[in-house]
């Protein structure tokens, strides 16, 4: 997926706000459970409540890929949770990544 300067990929993998530890995946998943931009803006504060509408505008213009990223995360959490293996969400996000990448090719 292709993304743009209010998103970058982290050295782990995961699509952040530069210069934060806020995920694409936080954001979204704030979105999708019904929470405003501003509210979403204070739960990451000093997030700036505009870069919060740029995310969502990128969410809602690339739905199918990115709700695909974050039912990946969801799946890969989930099967890890039955199996007792206790890895971080960003441990689980570099690994689909690079599973991603590696069936798109690189730059995907």
């Amino acid at each position: 997926m292709d993304l743009p300067d209010f998103l970058t990929r982290s050295p782990d993998g995961n699509i952040v706000v530069p210069g934060r530890r806020i995920t694409l995946y936080d954001i979204v998943c704030d979105f999708n459970e019904g929470q405003s931009p501003e509210a979403i803006s204070q739960n990451y504060a000093p997030m700036p409540l505009a870069t919060v509408y740029k995310v969502i505008g990128f969410y809602l213009d690339h739905r199918a890929e990115v709700d695909a990223y974050v039912q990946g995360i969801r799946d890969e959490l989930d099967r890890l949770r039955a199996t007792g293996n206790h890895q971080t969400a960003a441990e689980v996000r570099a690994r689909i990544e690079a599973r991603s990448a590696a069936r798109h090719g690189a730059g995907a």
